[in-house]
Formats: C-alpha cells, sequence, structure tokens
C-alpha cells in the first residue's frame, strides 16, 4: 500500500490521493461549498438588512442590520456595511435629538403663550435655539415674537397707568400741602386779629421786636402779659 499527498492549501483544504488496489479516492470538498453558500447568504441578508435601514431609517432596523452584519466572515465587507450602519445610526441619533429639541420648545412655548412674562420669554427662546430645523425654529419664533408684542402691550399700559397714577398723586399732595398752607394763614391772620383785639382791650402793645409795654409806654412784665391772657 502506498499513499501520495496531492497540494496543501489553507483556504482550499487538504486533497489528498490515495493508492490502494489500484483505486484512487478523492478526499471530501463538500464541507467547502457548504461554508461559501452559509457565508454568502449571511453576507445577502446583512447587505438586504442595510439597504433597508437606508431606506427606513428606524431603531428597529438598525438594530436587525447590526445583528445581521455580525454574521458575515469577509471582513472587508463587514467594514462596508458597518460604515453604512455608522451613518445611519448618526442620523437616527441626530433625528432622536432634535424630536427632542422640538419637544421641549414646544413646552417652553406653550408655557410663555399660558404665563407671558419676560422670564418665560427668555427660557422659550433658548429652547428654540437649539432646533436645527429651519421651517420650525420659525414657525416657534413667530409664536414667541406674538407673545412678546402682547408683553410689551400690557407694559406699556401699565407704564402709562402708572404715569397718571404718579401725576394724580402729585396733584393730590399739591392741593394737601395748599390747603395746609391756607390753613396756616387763616390761623395766623386769626391769631394775629385776637392779639390786635387782646391788646386793645388790655391797652397793652407790642413794639417790632416782640416787647410788651403798658399803656405809659413802659415795659411790662412777664406777669402782667400773662394775667392779661397775652402771649409772652
Amino acid at each position: 500500500m502506498a499513499t501520495a499527498l496531492i497540494g496543501v492549501s489553507q483556504d482550499q483544504g487538504l486533497l489528498t490521493t490515495s493508492v490502494e488496489n489500484n483505486h484512487v479516492v478523492l478526499a471530501d470538498t463538500k464541507s467547502k461549498s457548504k461554508t461559501t453558500k452559509k457565508e454568502d447568504k449571511a453576507t445577502k441578508a446583512a447587505k438586504k438588512a442595510v439597504k433597508q435601514l437606508e431606506k427606513d431609517q428606524t431603531q428597529e432596523n438598525l438594530d436587525l442590520a447590526t445583528k445581521k452584519v455580525k454574521a458575515v466572515k469577509n471582513k472587508k465587507v463587514k467594514n462596508q456595511l458597518k460604515k453604512r450602519i455608522a451613518t445611519v445610526k448618526t442620523a437616527i441619533e441626530t433625528q432622536k435629538q432634535e424630536e427632542t429639541a422640538q419637544a421641549a420648545a414646544e413646552t417652553a412655548v406653550a408655557n410663555l403663550e399660558a404665563n407671558q412674562t419676560r422670564e418665560n420669554v427668555d427660557d422659550a427662546k433658548n429652547k428654540v435655539d437649539a432646533i436645527t430645523d429651519t421651517a420650525k425654529k420659525g414657525d416657534f419664533n413667530n409664536r414667541i415674537n406674538a407673545v412678546v408684542s402682547a408683553i410689551e402691550t400690557k407694559e406699556a399700559e401699565e407704564a402709562a397707568q402708572a404715569e397718571e397714577a404718579r401725576k394724580a398723586e402729585e396733584a393730590r399732595q399739591a392741593q394737601e400741602q395748599a390747603a395746609a398752607e391756607e390753613a396756616a394763614r387763616q390761623a395766623q391772620e386769626q391769631a394775629a386779629a385776637q392779639q390786635v383785639q387782646q391788646q386793645a382791650a388790655s391797652g397793652y402793645s407790642r413794639d417790632a421786636r416782640g416787647r410788651w409795654h403798658r399803656p405809659n409806654g413802659q415795659y411790662a412784665s412777664k406777669a402782667e402779659i400773662a394775667a392779661a391772657g397775652l402771649p409772652w
């Protein structure tokens, strides 16, 4: 019996020719064919999943494509498919961020419309600035501007009312002051008149320096003036 080995290949498998009793038996090469078919099937499934993902960019399709590509044995093909998946994944994440930003903006703008304050205006503007969709951003800004106009109108009305109230208060104070001054003047005149009457009745007189004199011109004492009911 004699055995001869013909050709050894790591990729193609081992091909052996056995010579025994003038019969040649070739080693089974069917396993290679089965493996190749299996790999081709996995690659086709992965490519199909990635293509569907690119067409319909959802988290579900992303998960499926990722799973299918993991089964691909060809490194070159796998890397190419991974790059395509990564591109779509970035787009999906960006879209999620945009949707989150739009939801936050809607909440902030709706709150501004319900509670129209300067503080809420700033909050709404900050939330809208985070949006990348120019059309959506424009719509939100239009709603914000409408509220800002309403706030400005209200502030102008309140300012006018405050000015009117200020002027009214100034007029009231001026009127009170004038009344007080008039009352003081009348009281002073009345006191002067009473003093004149008292002087005439008592015979005492008062000079420009405030000193009291008797009818004979002499200075009067404090006791005399008090007894006469005159102010000292």
